[in-house]
């Protein structure tokens, strides 16, 4: 297995090693202890805490996939992803427009220093910012300061969001499906939510390699 799972409060780590998962717990203050649906208060705290998680991996010189927890692999996605030296992100296309629009909540970011004074800017900016972290991202990433930064688009036929489907999916977003529930339904209907059948263990990570 090579996902790290970081927990941030201690009812989510006390599940975690129920579960024997790995898993970093990353210590810090949580204002809203509630479910972090979209664009609540909780939802930005969150969404503020994975910013700066993924900032400091950067600056300490790894590479990072982000990736939300209502996704689905249905491989090693790392295997796949083609960012070579003409590309700091690798994104996933967030709707079928003329205008990109980057999902961050799957991304390979590569640690230089475009990407982490992106990650600084980022962090400076968001306290003020009204909305969630990814119009911020996206308001930040194509403006004149940033546009030396190397974008690598991914193929929507296989790096997919909750709007499109297609067997070629090597990856899923269950997005545009608001609460726990819905995105539930969702994996379900593509077959993709095996939590509680006989198929569950072959979808588990346990054990690092």
């Amino acid at each position: 297995c090579n996902i790290i799972y970081i927990a941030i409060d201690e009812t989510a780590l006390s599940k975690t090693q129920e579960l024997n998962m790995p898993v970093y717990f990353h210590k810090c203050n949580i204002t809203n202890k509630e479910t972090g649906k979209f664009n609540t208060p909780a939802f930005k705290e969150k969404s503020k805490i994975k910013l700066q998680i993924t900032q400091q991996a950067l600056k300490l010189g790894y590479n990072v996939l982000v990736t939300d927890l209502d996704e689905f692999f249905k491989t090693n996605p790392i295997q796949h992803i083609k960012c070579g030296e003409d590309c700091d992100i690798a994104v996933q296309d967030n709707q079928d427009a003329e205008v990109l629009e980057i999902n961050t909540g799957f991304m390979y970011i590569k640690s230089n220093e475009r990407t982490i004074q992106l990650y600084d800017e980022m962090e400076k900016r968001i306290p003020l910012f009204k909305f969630d972290d990814q119009l911020l991202f996206n308001k930040i990433v194509f403006s004149d300061k940033f546009k030396s930064l190397k974008l690598s688009i991914l193929p929507k036929k296989e790096y997919c969001v909750g709007k499109r489907y297609t067997k070629s999916c090597l990856v899923y977003h269950a997005n545009y499906a608001p609460g726990f529930d819905a995105k539930i339904v969702k994996l379900e209907r593509h077959g993709m939510w095996q939590v509680g059948t006989s198929k569950e263990t072959m979808f588990k990570c346990t054990e690092m390699n």
